[in-house]
């Protein structure tokens, strides 16, 4: 298990960057409008750390089972990650970077001030009334190592929660698309042929561009979107296991708190403090599972993800239907869940 005392804080490291460049005149109005933006949203966000490559089942995939359990736990969520050369697909244009960063929020919650500003930023009137009723944006926050300099996607994935769950047949899921949006889709999965070969299913997300942000920097309107589905790619699919994870049963969330004594000193220099981590916890199943219809001796010695079902009850304890849960089934197995990150609770 990863310790709680060496917390990443790219939060907080980010925020500084972009809060501090917003203060810079020699950057155009829509670049501080966008760093004004990333600071709020990185501040007010609710922390947690996952593991390397943000990696919670060691084999990542948009698992069907886990779409009905895409719910946000608070309106602003910032999953914090290191990410190492086995996630990088190399591709035009793209660097490795490790410190990463994927904000997930509802944007029908967001403030007005923030909606007002996510419509500069995109330039519409109201973009959020563009967008599914029920959806998860995602926007991508991640390190430049080379200029050590903090970035992010220019604009946000977003999967609609009401639209078709993740499938094996990806002809479907690209048909599900406009021919425009099916192009790019397409010179994407071939640039990252190498991370797809890894998952069994493909799940449709669409994107919301910055296109204030492509007109001052001249990205053509097509490679700007192409660009934003590979800046989130990896992030739109640790969001997805982690908001699986976070929505089982037995799957509870602690608090780490933030260092006091440090903040102390960094709050006296006028810096933005170290925040709060909530921490995974994740308890043991009752009884014993077999396969994922129902109760049995043989269980699995693998950790996994066993769906919520309608369980049927015997007479003896009242009969009827109830529904049960998704859970994590053995937690205590090393096989199935990156072993990092997250606590055992006995």
């Amino acid at each position: 298990m990863k310790s709680m005392k060496n917390l990443p804080h790219y939060c907080t490291h980010a925020a500084e960057f972009f809060l501090a460049s917003t203060g810079s005149d020699r950057l155009p109005l829509p670049i501080r409008s966008l760093y004004g933006w990333l600071t709020g949203m990185l501040v007010d966000a609710v922390k947690f750390v996952l593991p390397d490559n943000g990696m919670l089942f060691e084999d990542q995939d948009y698992d069907p089972r886990m779409f009905d359990l895409q719910r946000l736990p608070y309106p602003i969520c910032a999953f914090e990650f290191m990410a190492d050369d086995s996630s990088h697909v190399p591709a035009e244009g793209t660097i490795l970077s490790k410190r990463r960063i994927a904000l997930a929020f509802d944007p029908h919650a967001l403030s007005l001030d923030r909606k007002l500003l996510l419509n500069y930023l995109c330039g519409e009137d109201d973009v959020v009334s563009t967008l599914p009723a029920r959806c998860i944006a995602i926007q991508a926050v991640f390190d430049s190592p080379e200029m050590n300099t903090w970035n992010t996607s220019l604009g946000l994935a977003f999967t609609n929660l009401d639209g078709p769950p993740p499938s094996a047949d990806r002809d479907a899921i690209m048909n599900g698309m406009g021919d425009r949006e099916r192009r790019i889709m397409e010179e994407v999965s071939q640039t990252t042929l190498k991370d797809r070969e890894k998952t069994k299913h493909a799940m449709l997300r669409g994107a919301l561009s910055f296109s204030t942000l492509f007109e001052l920097l001249e990205i053509d309107h097509d490679a700007g979107v192409k660009s934003l589905q590979l800046d989130t790619n990896d992030e739109t699919l640790v969001v997805y296991e982690a908001l699986a994870v976070l929505n089982c049963r037995n799957v509870s969330v602690a608090s780490e708190s933030a260092p006091r004594l440090l903040n102390e000193k960094r709050r006296k220099k006028g810096k933005i403090p170290f925040f709060e981590y909530k921490v995974l916890e994740v308890g043991p199943t009752t009884g014993t599972v077999g396969s994922e219809g129902g109760a049995g001796t043989h269980a699995s010695p693998r950790m996994h993800l066993r769906r919520g079902h309608l369980r049927h009850l015997h007479e003896r304890h009242g009969g009827g239907v109830i529904w049960i849960n998704s859970t994590i089934v053995n937690p205590e197995s090393k096989q199935g869940m990156v072993q990092k990150a997250y606590r055992i609770v006995p």
